[in-house]
């Protein structure tokens, strides 16, 4: 894929983001508010187990995981959600969209409106916002 060099920061990883998820899940995003639950095999143990926690208890319809291959086997008995995408290629610890380790990625008016790095002691704030 060919990015401009004349596009900022936030656009291009947007456009990684985008066509990440349409390549490798054939998921199409648009316009509409959601959320990525990011866990990359980076991610630190504490802040995958909060996360995921907060996770399987959420009810939020538009919240997806978006877990490695390698974390998803570790931690497969805490996923009771249908809004998994498994990373069988290894390539979301490839592109760079601004989500190392355990973050969540807030998609809206067709871009990515913030990264939020998370860990065990923000989780559930972060997760009671984007509940409301």
């Amino acid at each position: 894929m060919l990015i401009s060099c004349v596009q900022s920061s936030g656009n291009k990883k947007s456009v990684l983001f985008k066509s990440y998820l349409k390549s490798e899940f054939d998921f199409t995003l648009n316009t509409d508010r959601k959320y990525f639950l990011i866990i990359t095999e980076s991610a630190c143990t504490g802040c995958d187990k909060s996360a995921l926690n907060a996770f399987s208890k959420s009810n939020i319809s538009n919240l997806y995981l978006l877990i490695s291959k390698k974390n998803y086997n570790q931690w497969n008995e805490k996923m009771n959600n249908k809004n998994i995408l498994i990373d069988k290629t290894g390539n979301l610890n490839k592109i760079n969209i601004g989500a190392e380790n355990t973050a969540l990625i807030v998609w809206e008016g067709n871009s990515i409106s913030d990264v939020v790095s998370l860990t065990p002691d923000n989780v559930d704030s972060v997760f009671l916002s984007i509940s409301m």
